[in-house]
């Protein structure tokens, strides 16, 4: 189906098929470029509604409200942004059907097609930066540069800010892998995910170690600084909550990596260790996690987006960042 796609999109000709067949081709075209991490081929077109159609405005509003607060304070596009409140929408109709035990109700076209559109516009929104042959030098870079370039025959240059949005992104993406319904999937093709994750979240770890050592950019120590009493803005200061969600997210994955055990190609590597260091980074003197050091508007993401799905519904933000933190599996 993929090769369709790409004669299809080389050609021009996707419409010359039926619409369902349209359909199908637009589908294996997202799945392609979710596994692969790069911009879809065609623009995304609904058949159906999608799943949270038949929310009320209350409930929108509440969501869009929580998710939006999160992100009042972060530099991240508000197009991202707008993904993440449609996220939290499913999110929340897939987790009171479960809960309800009213899963089989929700049509599965509508649910796979939601899904679909989802990561389109992670992928998309706007369109991600850094795929993995452009970004494979990262580890030889000089990573406490707020700015490198990526892609010299592109001269494309990553900021520490595209860093943070693309951090959250691939954490979206890696989000929908482990909560989504229907059979499991091999995890195996998703390391190239895992890798530029970990790349992205390890270049932020050692700016937070710079900063939070005073480098000459700056003296302050972020440690027991609240986000949004911040006397000096700066994209990774103001996405803590939106990192720390990312970190948990990731060392799920990286879990999922070890009892799977996924294929690491040359010269993708596993990094362990990044989700402890960055949450240490991150929390500093606030790493007992106690409600007085570390505040609930630090933690309103992952009580948004939690795994609790895989777990009866209880995700314990509190003790995951502790056990990350202690290195317990």
């Amino acid at each position: 189906m993929d090769g369709l796609v790409r004669l299809m999109a080389s050609t021009g000709g996707l419409h010359m098929f039926p619409p369902l067949v349209q359909l199908h081709i637009r589908k294996a075209d997202i799945k392609g470029a979710f596994e692969r991490i790069e911009q879809p081929r065609f623009s995304f077109s609904w058949a159906y509604e999608p799943i949270w159609s038949s929310l009320s405005s209350e409930t929108r509003d509440h969501c869009a409200n929580r998710v939006r607060a999160v992100f009042s304070q972060s530099s991240i596009d508000s197009t991202v942004r707008e993904t993440f409140v449609e996220i939290a929408y499913m999110a929340h109709v897939t987790e009171t059907a479960s809960k309800t035990g009213t899963m089989q109700r929700i049509e599965l076209p509508r649910l796979t097609e939601s899904h679909f559109y989802l990561i389109n516009r992670l992928l998309t929104s706007p369109r991600m930066l850094t795929p993995s042959e452009a970004f494979i030098h990262l580890r030889s870079t000089d990573m406490t540069q707020d700015h490198f370039v990526v892609d010299s025959k592109r001269f494309f240059v990553l900021s520490i800010s595209d860093s943070v949005e693309e951090a959250l992104r691939i954490s979206g993406l890696l989000f929908f892998k482990m909560v989504k319904g229907g059979a499991r999937e091999r995890w195996d093709q998703h390391v190239n995910h895992l890798w530029l994750l970990n790349g992205h979240l390890r270049r932020i770890s050692v700016w937070l170690h710079g900063y939070n050592r005073g480098s000459p950019s700056s003296s302050k120590d972020i440690s027991c600084m609240h986000i949004h009493d911040s006397t000096e803005y700066h994209p990774v200061l103001s996405a803590r909550g939106l990192l720390i969600w990312a970190s948990l997210i990731g060392e799920a994955a990286a879990a999922a990596s070890e009892r799977e055990v996924w294929i690491w190609p040359r010269p993708y590597a596993a990094d362990p260790g990044i989700y402890r260091e960055i949450l240490a980074e991150l929390l500093g003197s606030a790493s007992d996690v106690s409600d007085a050091s570390l505040p609930e508007e630090d933690l309103e993401f992952c009580r948004i987006f939690h795994l609790g799905i895989l777990q009866n519904f209880f995700w314990d933000v509190r003790a995951e960042i502790s056990r990350v933190l202690h290195g317990k599996p």
